[in-house]
Formats: structure tokens, C-alpha cells, sequence
């Protein structure tokens, strides 16, 4: 399994971004204007599990609140809560909802044009994604991703 990140400008277009860059924004080892994107005050992250035969098997969304470009640890504990939030229920806490609102309208389009699939292959969508999994479970992202595998095979 593989990782595409993808970040929402302030146009409301889906812009692929290196998987180094997206990880090391995540980590706070770089700010997100090292994206080469104009985000706004808010980092809206796409991130695409994408199988050996390059098909997309997960996409996750993830909305992280920016100070001066940089993800701060309240805005990553803030994200991370939306994960856990609502004790197991879909969509049951306004923390949770708020993760899937203010997506352009046609993501889905967009990100089938990126990964070149059908738009009609984004089956499993989810809330975070490896890198927040990654700081949730206190496991690398190498870890994340071997449950994945097995998980999803």
C-alpha cells in the first residue's frame, strides 16, 4: 500500500502534494507554505490509500486549523479528538461533522481525475488517515500502514 496526498487551495482545487512535504508539514518539521499551495488558514488534507495496482482503497479527509502556516499542537489535538469523538458512532459529534464539511463539491470528481479511477472506486471514505492514526496509536506510519495491509489486504 501506498500514500497520495492531496491538499484543498484557497480555489477549492485538489492539488497533489509530494508525500515527504505532507508528512514533514504533519510533523511539524515544515510549514505547510513549503506545500508550494495557497491554503488559507486551514490545511484540508486528502489522503488516498492506493493498492499495488495503483487503485485507490481508502480516502480519508482531514481539516487541521493553521497558525501562520504551521500546524500547532492544539490544532493536531483538536483533529485528533474529531477522530475519537463520538465513542464509536458515525458522525454522531459536531467535531466529527465538521472533518467532512466545507469540501469543494466536486472532490470526487477531482480526485478521480488525480488518480486517474472512477470516481465511483471511492467506496471507503474515511476521517484522518494514517498520519493523525500514526499519532493516535503512538506507532510510526510504517506501522499504520502494515495494519492497512493486513486489514484491507
Amino acid at each position: 500500500m501506498n500514500l497520495r496526498y492531496f491538499v484543498v487551495d484557497v480555489e477549492g482545487q485538489l492539488r497533489r502534494v509530494p508525500t515527504t512535504a505532507a508528512e514533514a508539514v504533519w510533523g511539524g518539521e515544515a510549514d505547510a507554505d513549503d506545500l508550494d499551495v495557497v491554503l488559507g488558514s486551514e490545511l484540508k488534507l486528502v489522503t488516498a490509500v492506493i493498492d499495488e495496482n495503483l487503485d485507490p482503497v481508502m480516502i480519508f479527509f482531514l481539516r487541521v486549523e493553521l497558525d501562520r502556516g504551521a500546524i500547532t499542537e492544539e490544532s493536531r489535538l483538536a483533529a485528533v479528538e474529531a477522530i475519537t469523538a463520538g465513542h464509536g458512532r458515525r458522525l454522531s459529534d459536531p467535531r466529527q461533522r465538521r472533518q467532512f464539511e466545507g469540501w469543494p463539491d466536486d472532490w470526487r470528481r477531482q480526485l478521480a481525475v488525480a488518480l486517474d479511477a472512477p470516481a465511483a472506486s471511492f467506496t471507503k471514505l474515511g476521517l484522518g488517515g494514517p498520519l493523525a492514526l500514526s499519532d493516535l496509536w503512538g506507532v510510526s506510519l510504517d506501522t499504520v500502514m502494515a495494519y492497512f495491509e493486513k486489514a484491507i489486504g
